[in-house]
């Protein structure tokens, strides 16, 4: 009989810290790096902690406006000086 083979897929997440099931994918960036990594409750609240107190002092940046910049500066056109308001 012609009949339609079905196919179940099931992803696991694993804690990439210590192999045991995972329920979060938690992204962050750093010196122009994105990083992606699947964490447990707990790893995700350690890995929260230690950056609490960088995130309180680190000012967020519009993606769009990066764009905007980087697009400006590579382009010839000013440059991240002239992008910034700053004239010399």
């Amino acid at each position: 009989m012609g009949g339609v083979a079905l196919q179940r897929i099931q992803v696991e997440r694993v804690d990439d810290i210590d192999g045991f099931p995972a329920n979060h994918t938690v992204t962050f960036a750093l010196d122009g790096v994105t990083y992606e990594i699947d964490l447990n409750d707990e790893h995700t609240k350690q890995l929260r902690a230690v950056l609490d107190r960088y995130i309180k002092a680190a000012r967020t940046l519009n993606p769009a406006l990066l764009t905007d910049l980087w697009v400006s500066c590579a382009s010839g056109e000013g440059g991240w000086v002239a992008a910034e308001g700053e004239h010399g």
